[in-house]
């Protein structure tokens, strides 16, 4: 091997080497809500906190001016949550929640996008859809059934859904915007023909809240298919042939 390609080899190594990670560098890793609601206090997951000595939690607004502020003594394990209490004179909007070390203040380890939203403009979090049954024959009729539930405390709540069921070829065949009742709830039947398209149907469900702002989704599954059910036969041997 000739001196220069020695010299490439080694200069490679070297980079490769100052790239690498140093061991044991890990950061801690960080869980938060997107969307955090004016006046409520969120909690934040920091996984391995333990290394951190301490942590620093700002919540600034789009002009990098702190809204709130909470420090917290490091856990005695390696998860710990931290209760950041948003006021209630925030400016609703973009923000930012900035995690930092007490030993090192300077400088945020994670940085984390938010959005916040009044208690009465928080959108629907979460919809639930689902058949009464994962198998349908042809010409059997599929009956869904949408649960909308609120951001805060996940109860029901009344929203305008937009329920859609697409074949295995992903074409349309069922569309229906519903409203949904005080208990959250949106029925609705889809009869199929006697020659439908087998295979897997996907069936989506959008929910918008009361003024159009927010919107989430939800997804469910089922098969047609010309299944047979199985058939099978019991036999009994009683010890006696006297049966009490």
């Amino acid at each position: 091997m000739t001196s220069s390609w020695k010299t490439l080899l080694v200069v490679l190594a070297t980079a490769i080497f100052a790239l690498a990670p140093a061991v044991g560098a890990v950061q801690p890793l960080v869980l938060a809500p997107a969307k955090i609601t004016v006046g409520a206090t969120v909690g934040l997951l920091v996984n391995g906190a333990a290394t951190a000595g301490g942590l620093k939690a700002d919540l600034m607004d789009s002009a990098d001016k702190v809204i709130a502020s909470v420090t917290a003594p490091s856990g005695s394990g390696d998860a710990q949550t931290v209760q950041l209490a948003v006021p209630s004179s925030a400016p609703p909007g973009s923000a930012r929640i900035k995690i930092y070390k007490t030993s090192a203040p300077a400088t945020a380890f994670a940085t984390h996008a938010v959005t916040l939203i009044k208690a009465e403009n928080m959108d629907v979090s979460a919809l639930i859809i689902e058949t009464d049954k994962p198998v349908y024959k042809p010409g059997q009729t599929v009956q869904v059934r949408v649960l909308s539930l609120t951001s805060k405390g996940l109860k029901p709540r009344s929203a305008k859904v937009t329920l859609t069921v697409k074949d295995p070829s992903d074409f349309i065949v069922f569309r229906r915007e519903l409203d949904a009742d005080a208990s959250g709830v949106v029925t609705a039947r889809m009869p199929t023909s006697v020659e439908p398209p087998l295979g897997r149907y996907t069936a989506e469900a959008i929910a918008t809240d009361g003024d159009g702002d927010g919107t989430v989704s939800g997804y469910e599954s089922f098969t047609l298919d010309r299944y047979v059910l199985p058939s099978f036969h019991v036999e009994i041997n009683p010890d006696s042939t006297a049966v009490f």
